[in-house]
C-alpha cells in the first residue's frame, strides 16, 4: 500500500512548465481535474505544483495512485483514508469498520476529518480513469458535489470523468488543464530534447520540427529522444510510429487498455487518414462507428474531433503509425480487401487523393489510372500540381507514362513545379515504354510540344517557345477533338505570339477561347482573354478581354496555375493609356509580383518599363531609374524578344526628358483632334446631337462621328463618364 501512497519522483531531465503551474495555484477552485492521453505529463504536473505549493501555502498532501484493483468502495476508500492519515489528518478508528458496512457514514467521518485540519489538506487521486465500480464512483461523485472545508482535490483522468462536474464548472469551482494544455510548446520541447541530448545535438529548427510533428506529445519527446542519441540528423526523419521505443510504449500504455472490439477498430481504420463514419462503416464492416469514434475522442486514446460539421475526426500521426505497422502483420489478402472497401467509398465521394492511395494499396492500379483521367481537368482547374505529383508516385510512373492520358503528367508537373531540368528527361521516357500505340504518341507529341513552349516562355525565350507552340498546333489541330490539350495548346501559341508583338496572337487567341470555353478550362482561358488584351489595339477592347481573364481566377492560390500575370499587365496599361495613374500603379505592382512568382520574364520586363513609365509622370526620378533598370537586367536575360526589347528601349526614351503638360494626358486625350476637343466641351451642356449640330455648324453625322471617336480615344462610353474624365484631365473649364 505504501507505494500507492507516495507520489512518484519526477525524472531528473523535466522541463518545468511554469505557465501551467500558475494556472492552477493562482485559481481558487477547489476541485483540478486534468485530463489527458497517456505521456502527457499528468502526474508530473501535479507533483511540481504540489511541491510549489508546499513552499508557498504549506499544505498537507495525501496522495493515491489508483489502480484496477481499487474495483469496490472498502479497497478504494481505504486507501484514502490512509493517505489521509499520512498527510496528518487525524482520522476516527471507527472508519475502519463503516468501510465494509456504510460507506455513506464512512464519508461523513472523512469530511469531518478533514474540516478538523487547521491548514489546506490536499487529496490527489492519480489515474481516475481506472475506477469501474459504480459505487465508488457515487462515492466520489458525492465527494465532488460537497467537497469539506480545507480540501482541495486533484485528479489525474485519461478521459473525462463524469462526476458531476458541470455542476461545479457553473459555480466556478473547477479548474481543468486538457492534452492541448499539456502539450510542449515548441520552446518546451526545445528545452526538453537539449536538456538530454546536449545542445549541440539539434538545433532550434531541428527542435521545432520534432516537437510539431509530435504535435507536442511529451511522451514522444521523450521517446525520440532515446532514437536520436546515436545520430541525430540522420535519425530525425526516421521517428514513425513503428520505431521500436514508440511502438513499445504505445502498444503497453495505449493498445493494451482497449478491448479486442476497440483494437480490431483501430487496426481496421488505420488505413484511413481522415475517420468519418461512413467510410469507417464501409471499412469495418459495422454501424455504430460514429459512437466509437466518439467515445475514443472522450477516452482522449490519441483521437481528436477535427470537423465537428462532418464528424471528422484524426488519429494521432505517432498513434496512426504505430496502428498501421501492427496491421502490417495480418495477411496481405485481408488488407487488400480493406482498402477496397476504401477505395469504393472513396470513389463514391468523390474523394481522388483517397480513391488513388486505397486503389494502389489493393493492387487495383486502372482504377487509380482511370480515376485521376477523368477527373485531371478539374485537378488542373483547382491547381492541384502537388497532387498530381504525390499520385504519379503512388501510381508508379511506368504505368503513368504507359497510360495515353496521363503519359504527359511528370512532365507537367514539373514544369508548374519550376524544374525545368527535369522537363525533357520525362519527354524522353516515353521511347522507353513498350508496346504505346501511334494515337498515344501524337497525343504525346502535342503534350511535349506545348511544354516545351511554355518552359521556353518560362525561360524567357520567345522565339523557340513561337516555333515549339506553332509545331504542337499543327499536330493538335489533326487531334480528337475530345483531347482536352487542344485549347491549351492554343492559349500557349497565343501568349508567346502577343510576347512576340504578332499579330497573329489575335486570331490564336480567339480559337483557344472557344475550344476552352467548350471544355470548361479555365487556365487556358485566362492564357488566351490576356494574350488576347495584349495582342488589341482597342483600349476599351483589350480592357475587356483583361477582366474577363481575370474573372476565371478565383482565388489567390490559383494564381500560379492559371498564369493571370498578362491580363494584369493589359490592365495596367489600358489604365495607364486613360490617364488613370493609380489604378494603372496598382495593377503593375500585381503585375510584377505574379510575373516574379510565376517565372515570367517576358511580362516581367514589360511591367518594369511601364513601371518606368508612371514613375516619370510622378517625377519620382530613383524609382524611374530603378525600374528601368530592371526591365534592362530581365531584357539582357531575354532571346528571340526583340519586340519586348523594343517597349524597353521606348520606354527609356519616354522617360528621358522631363514630362511636359501633354505627357500628364492619357494616350487617347493626346489624340483628340481640334474639332473633337470643340464638341468635347459642349457636352457638359447636357444638349441633344441636334443641338450640339447646330451649335457647332456641322451636320449631326460629323457630331455622332466626333462622338464616337471621342469615346474610342479616352476608353469611356457614356457622356456623364467622358465629362468627368475631361474635367480630370483639365480639358474643360471649371464653369
Amino acid at each position: 500500500m505504501r507505494s500507492k501512497l507516495r507520489a512518484p519522483a519526477p525524472t531528473p531531465d523535466l522541463v518545468v512548465r511554469m505557465r501551467l503551474i500558475t494556472r492552477l495555484l493562482e485559481s481558487s477552485a477547489p476541485i483540478w481535474v486534468v485530463t489527458a492521453p497517456a505521456g502527457f505529463g499528468k502526474t508530473t504536473l501535479i507533483v511540481r505544483t504540489l511541491e510549489e505549493a508546499e513552499e508557498v501555502w504549506g499544505v498537507r498532501t495525501a496522495w493515491v495512485s489508483v489502480d484496477r484493483a481499487d474495483g469496490n468502495p472498502a479497497r478504494f476508500w481505504t486507501h484514502v483514508v490512509a493517505a489521509l492519515v499520512e498527510a496528518g489528518v487525524a482520522a476516527d478508528p471507527a472508519i475502519g469498520p463503516l468501510l465494509d458496512d456504510d460507506v455513506d457514514r464512512a464519508l461523513d467521518e472523512i469530511v469531518v476529518a478533514i474540516e478538523a485540519v487547521p491548514t489546506t489538506v490536499v487529496l490527489v487521486l492519480d489515474d481516475v480513469h481506472e475506477i469501474e465500480d459504480e459505487r465508488v464512483l457515487l462515492g466520489l461523485e458525492r465527494l465532488v458535489a460537497r467537497p469539506p472545508e480545507g480540501l482541495l482535490l486533484a485528479m489525474t483522468t485519461r478521459h473525462e470523468l463524469d462526476l458531476g462536474l458541470a455542476r461545479r464548472r457553473l459555480h466556478g469551482d473547477v479548474v481543468e488543464l486538457s492534452a492541448v494544455d499539456l502539450a510542449f510548446t515548441a520552446e518546451e520541447g526545445r528545452r526538453a530534447l537539449a536538456g538530454e541530448l546536449g545542445s549541440g545535438v539539434l538545433d532550434d529548427g531541428a527542435a521545432a520540427e520534432l516537437v510539431s510533428r509530435l504535435d507536442g506529445w511529451p511522451a514522444g519527446v521523450r521517446l525520440s529522444q532515446l532514437a536520436l542519441r546515436s545520430d541525430a540528423p540522420a535519425s530525425l526523419d526516421a521517428i514513425t510510429g513503428s520505431s521500436p521505443e514508440v511502438a513499445t510504449y504505445l502498444a503497453s500504455e495505449v493498445l493494451g487498455g482497449l478491448s479486442a472490439d476497440v483494437r480490431d477498430f483501430l487496426l481496421d481504420t488505420s488505413i484511413l487518414m481522415d475517420l468519418t463514419p461512413g467510410v469507417c462503416d464501409s471499412v469495418s464492416g459495422r454501424s455504430d462507428s460514429l459512437a466509437v469514434l466518439r467515445t475514443l475522442a472522450a477516452d482522449q486514446v490519441f483521437t481528436s474531433l477535427v470537423d465537428p460539421a462532418t464528424s471528422t475526426f484524426r488519429l494521432h500521426r505517432l498513434f496512426r503509425e504505430f496502428l498501421v505497422g501492427e496491421a502490417a502483420e495480418r495477411p496481405p489478402e485481408e488488407m487488400e480487401d480493406l482498402h477496397r472497401r476504401a477505395m469504393r467509398w472513396s470513389l463514391a465521394a468523390d474523394d481522388l487523393d483517397s480513391v488513388v492511395w486505397h486503389a494502389v494499396s489493393a493492387g487495383e492500379h486502372e482504377v487509380a489510372l482511370q480515376a485521376v483521367g477523368e477527373r485531371l481537368l478539374d485537378a488542373s482547374n483547382r491547381g492541384q500540381i502537388d497532387d498530381m505529383w504525390r499520385w504519379i508516385n503512388w501510381i508508379g510512373t511506368e504505368r503513368v507514362l504507359a497510360d495515353s492520358v496521363l503519359a504527359a503528367l511528370p512532365a507537367w508537373v514539373s514544369l508548374n513545379q519550376r524544374r525545368y531540368d527535369e522537363i525533357d528527361p520525362w519527354l524522353d521516357a516515353i521511347w522507353m515504354v513498350e508496346g504505346v500505340s501511334d494515337d498515344h504518341l501524337r497525343l504525346f507529341a502535342v503534350h511535349a510540344g506545348t511544354i516545351r513552349a511554355s518552359r521556353d516562355r518560362h525561360l524567357g525565350a520567345i522565339a523557340s517557345a513561337v516555333e515549339s507552340a506553332r509545331q504542337a498546333v499543327e499536330l493538335a489541330d489533326d487531334a480528337a477533338p475530345h483531347w482536352t490539350i487542344v485549347s491549351t495548346v492554343h492559349a500557349t501559341l497565343a501568349q508567346v505570339l502577343a510576347l512576340a508583338g504578332d499579330a497573329d496572337a489575335v486570331d490564336a487567341a480567339r480559337v483557344a477561347i472557344d475550344l476552352a470555353g467548350e471544355a470548361g478550362q479555365d487556365p487556358p482561358l485566362v492564357m488566351a482573354y490576356g494574350a488576347l488584351g495584349m495582342a488589341l489595339d482597342d483600349p476599351i477592347a483589350a480592357g475587356a478581354a483583361a477582366d474577363s481573364a481575370l474573372s476565371f481566377v478565383t482565388s489567390t492560390d490559383l494564381e500560379r496555375f492559371h498564369r493571370p500575370a498578362m491580363p494584369w499587365l493589359v490592365r495596367a496599361q489600358v489604365a495607364f493609356d486613360e490617364g488613370r495613374m493609380a489604378d494603372a500603379e496598382h495593377a503593375v505592382e500585381r503585375t510584377i509580383e505574379i510575373a516574379t512568382i510565376g517565372d515570367e520574364p517576358a511580362v516581367l520586363a514589360l511591367a518594369h518599363a511601364l513601371c518606368a513609365r508612371i514613375h516619370h509622370l510622378h517625377g519620382r526620378e530613383p524609382e524611374k531609374r530603378a525600374a528601368l533598370r530592371s526591365a534592362d537586367a530581365v531584357g539582357d536575360e531575354l532571346t528571340g524578344a526583340d519586340w519586348i526589347l523594343e517597349q524597353v528601349r521606348a520606354a527609356h526614351t519616354a522617360t528621358r526628358f522631363a514630362p511636359g503638360p501633354d505627357d500628364l494626358l492619357p494616350i487617347g486625350a493626346r489624340e483628340l483632334s481640334e474639332r473633337e476637343l470643340g464638341v468635347l466641351r459642349m457636352l457638359p451642356y447636357d444638349l441633344p446631337r441636334r443641338e450640339l449640330a447646330r451649335q457647332l455648324y456641322v451636320s449631326e453625322n460629323t457630331v455622332k462621328t466626333h462622338l464616337t471617336s471621342i469615346r474610342r480615344k479616352l476608353g469611356l462610353r457614356g457622356r456623364a463618364d467622358i465629362v468627368e474624365r475631361a474635367r480630370e484631365l483639365g480639358l474643360l473649364d471649371d464653369a
